[in-house]
């Protein structure tokens, strides 16, 4: 199991060996005499697999042939098809300014035809650009050749005319601008498809904006008529990357038939045989271009001369002579390896591209992936604390009379019966064989859901960085994230399947089955097994993470003894004892003030910190009106206890949760903080709206109220102010980072804000706290004094460790994620005597000293 990687075949390697021998270049036959004709017989027996008619023998075909060729990858696969559409729309355009503008044409235009989409024959000159736009790809591709052979002129001649009106000469821009073309065409794609679609519109000049995703085709391609908005093409995915789905290409070709207003194209990543997929499959042969990914492949050209609309030539790579077989002159490569299309050549020669040769070795993997979709689907009936829902629903799932009944004995089946045979044994028992077929993805790519557990689950079954023993993965996995915006309804019903509400992303597990071999020996039950296991394990520490127990607490300190202290709780996100914006205000006996003070007059500039002695429950504090604590000074090197002292009286400032059903689905458009405090000392700490965030917390502030009532604000700030940061655009400055982007958060820098009355109560418990703040009451200028504390680590950490996180990275002051070596300590320390270090909010200490007292 792997994200299409395997073995390569050993006619294949043996194939590129020979071929690197000689490090042949396709470029030119006298660079690669050999490669080049096997680069151009591999096209060839791609074309025929894919069902297009080619060229057999010495007989001169009746319609053009296909053609095809090798590429270094999908991505380059993908923007040759994207150039080649750009160019082909544009040249019956181009045709026509041409002979608008050259006296040697014009004479014979009036007597040039081309046949519409619609099937009516209309002079060229009598078109618009919009009958221009929506020519067939067959008419569009053979007008130069019908325009010469009309009127007998040499096709050279007509070409050396035409280059200066081509869209590869002149740009997209100015043939827009000729023919007042006011919408641009647009490129349609699934909103599944592959990144390489909007950067090959960005390369091309297309743009990606031009781009569209396809929520419902039909309804598109009529608002585009509607328009009169060309289309470039349409693309179908024959297997998403991320879930293995086919896309109905049998419709999108019916909904061609009906429109004929625009042109067409398909990507193919894989294969597969379920009979939905079958059906699809077997409609490639009727789309204008395949791209074939298997890491890596080609493009294949139903018409061949549209290899045309992107050739580039020099005179040392000339076309040579007529019928000569040329391989470097089209495409975006220039200097092209022979030894890939020689591994392809001897692959296919040896395996075979048949049902007995790679649709044998393609048969077993579809039958490795439905097994383990089986295994996902299952998992859940032997470990109900495991909850595993794959992306896919089953057969069961689909039909109008579902029951929840129906489902789990279809399940039970799967258990007892698919996963228990051979494929040999299941190929005898009919009712197992067809629920094989309809089961499972299109494909071999198996996309699952454990919730938040996946992230725990991939850090596990993952290689991520060069420290990590690979032997030691029983099974390798990937993931990817399933965006709101892009799935809409389809991913909301499958939340529904996991119990799951809301408008936040996905993340989910992909697991793709390359293998042939894995089938045999019931190989998949071993793996299905090992991630079982991981995922029990770290189930333990998901339930852990969810569970609110007594939790070790710090609090950042802000004041100096003019009044109660107030206490700022460091949250996190990622466990539920510790997932709470909280601040409070206390009194500390005369004494220990007296001492804590004495610390902070002799170090102004150093923060604070009071951690409990034992775990503690914020509710349990607060009722209590007690705790005791020990108050620290974080230093360059570490730490040093100041005084172990309890606080008394505890009043609440705010307290809320910060769980997913309280925060918001997008950063505020301006950042706002809570102000609080008394006239004599004036606090800030932002407001946490949506994860992943940064506390960002300044104690004794200078206020400066240019608007308002000086009276009505100071007696607010006992229960805390709403202000808003004018000119901080939260939503373009995160995620913070404490070493990248925290700057402005610093000892002297000033903020125009507005001061809003606080419209909820001291413990708000809902999302959108800031959207509704009504009218400001004031304006101020607020500046930052030397008490500011910035953390955009430990309160988006995913802890393994609570305790020994916390008291590395407090004991530190380490909170960003930056793990270089401790080597690195003293040329950190030389460096904190500078006045730029003296700015930043947190020093970047590396000695481990716990803060916590044990």
């Amino acid at each position: 199991m792997a994200h299409m990687v395997n073995d390569v075949s050993m006619p294949a390697t043996l194939g590129y060996l020979l071929g690197l021998m000689y490090n042949p270049n396709n470029i030119a036959s006298e660079a690669g005499p050999i490669t080049h004709l096997i680069e151009y017989d591999v096209g060839q027996q791609l074309c025929c697999m894919l069902g297009y008619n080619v060229q057999l023998g010495i007989e001169i075909p009746l319609e053009p042939t296909a053609w095809g060729h090798i590429t270094c990858d999908g991505s380059v696969a993908n923007l040759e098809s994207m150039w080649v559409a750009r160019n082909l729309k544009f040249y019956p355009l181009a045709l026509k300014r041409a002979i608008d503008n050259e006296p040697c044409l014009a004479h014979l235009a009036p007597h040039f035809t081309v046949r519409l989409c619609t099937g009516k024959e209309k002079v060229l000159t009598d078109c618009m650009a919009w009958d221009l736009l929506n020519l067939t790809p067959d008419e569009a591709v053979s007008l130069a050749t019908r325009f010469s052979e009309t009127f007998g002129l040499s096709a050279p001649a007509l070409q050396a005319i035409l280059k200066d009106y081509l869209i590869q000469t002149t740009g997209k821009d100015e043939l827009e601008r000729y023919f007042e073309i006011q919408q641009p065409p647009q490129y349609l794609c699934p909103k599944t498809s592959h990144y390489s679609w909007p950067k090959g519109a960005a390369v091309t000049g297309i743009g990606s904006k031009n781009v569209i995703g396809v929520p419902a085709l039909d309804v598109l391609l009529a608002e585009c008529l509607t328009r009169r908005q060309a289309v470039y093409a349409i693309v179908a995915i024959m297997g998403t990357t991320e879930h293995g789905s086919v896309d109905p290409l049998s419709q999108i070709l019916a909904l061609r038939r009906k429109y004929q207003q625009h042109g067409f194209h398909l990507d193919d990543p894989t294969l597969f045989l379920n009979p939905y997929t079958e059906n699809e499959l077997r409609h490639m042969c009727l789309a204008d271009s395949v791209t074939v990914d298997p890491h890596k492949s080609s493009i294949c050209y139903k018409d061949g001369r549209l290899r045309y609309m992107v050739t580039w030539t020099s005179p040392v790579i000339g076309l040579g002579d007529e019928g000569e077989i040329k391989m470097g002159v089209y495409g975006i490569e220039g200097s092209k390896p022979g030894a890939a299309p020689l591994a392809a050549w001897l692959g296919h020669e040896v395996i075979g591209l048949h049902k007995g040769g790679f649709g044998f070795l393609l048969g077993q993997s579809v039958f490795t992936s439905t097994k383990m979709y089986g295994h996902w689907a299952t998992m859940s009936l032997d470990h109900p604390s495991l909850l595993v829902v794959p992306f896919r629903t089953l057969p069961s799932e689909m039909g109008p009379d579902s029951s929840a009944e129906k489902v789990d004995e279809e399940r039970r089946f799967i258990r007892d019966v698919l996963l228990k045979r051979t494929r040999k044994e299941l190929a005898s028992d009919p009712k197992a064989c067809a629920l094989m077929r309809e089961m499972g993805s299109d494909l071999v790519v198996n996309a699952l859901l454990a919730n938040y557990l996946n992230a725990r689950i991939y850090d596990k079954l993952s290689f991520k960085n060069m420290d990590e023993r690979l032997e030691k993965k029983k099974v390798i996995i990937m993931s990817t994230v399933l965006s709101q915006k892009e799935y809409g309804a389809c991913l909301t019903k499958f939340k529904k399947r996991l119990g799951l509400v809301g408008q936040e992303d996905l993340y989910i597990l992909v697991n793709v089955s390359m293998s042939p071999f894995t089938s045999s020996s019931n190989f998949e039950q071993v793996l299905a097994n090992a991630f079982r296991e991981v995922a029990e394990k770290e189930t333990e520490i998901s339930v852990a993470r969810n569970r609110s127990v007594p939790a070790l607490r710090a609090f950042v300190l802000q004041g100096t003894g003019q009044g109660p202290l107030s206490l700022v709780h460091m949250p996190s996100f990622s466990t539920n004892s510790q997932r709470q914006q909280c601040i409070l205000n206390g009194e500390l006996s005369t004494t220990d003030l007296e001492a804590y003070v004495a610390a902070k007059k002799a170090d102004p500039t150093a923060t604070y910190v009071a951690c409990t002695l034992e775990g503690e429950r914020l509710s349990t504090i607060i009722l209590r009106k007690t705790f005791r604590c020990l108050i620290s000074k974080l230093t360059a090197d570490g730490s040093s206890a100041i005084i172990e002292t309890q606080f008394t009286n505890i009043n609440v400032i705010k307290n809320r949760q910060l769980s997913s059903c309280y925060l918001d689905g997008t950063y505020p458009l301006r950042m706002p903080f809570y102000l609080y405090g008394t006239p004599w000392e004036i606090h800030l700490d932002h407001v946490l709206l949506c994860a992943p965030n940064a506390q960002l917390s300044a104690g004794e502030v200078t206020v400066e109220l240019l608007e308002g009532d000086e009276p009505t604000f100071t007696a607010g700030l006992k229960n805390g102010f709403v202000v808003v940061a004018d000119a901080l655009p939260e939503y373009l400055m995160q995620p913070l980072t404490a070493n990248r982007n925290t700057h402005f958060f610093r000892p002297g820098a000033k903020f125009d804000m507005s001061i809003y009355l606080d419209p909820n109560a001291t413990y708000p418990q809902k999302p959108d706290l800031c959207n509704r703040l009504g009218d400001p009451i004031a304006r101020a200028t607020i500046t930052l004094n030397e008490n500011t504390f910035v953390d955009a680590y430990m309160i988006n950490v995913d802890a393994p460790s609570w305790r020994e996180i916390w008291d590395m990275a407090l004991g530190s002051r380490q909170f960003t994620d930056d793990t270089s070596s401790s080597s690195s300590s003293e040329s950190i320390a030389s460096d904190m005597e500078s006045d730029d270090y003296r700015l930043s909010p947190v020093a970047l200490g590396r000695r481990r000293i716990p803060l916590f007292k044990n």
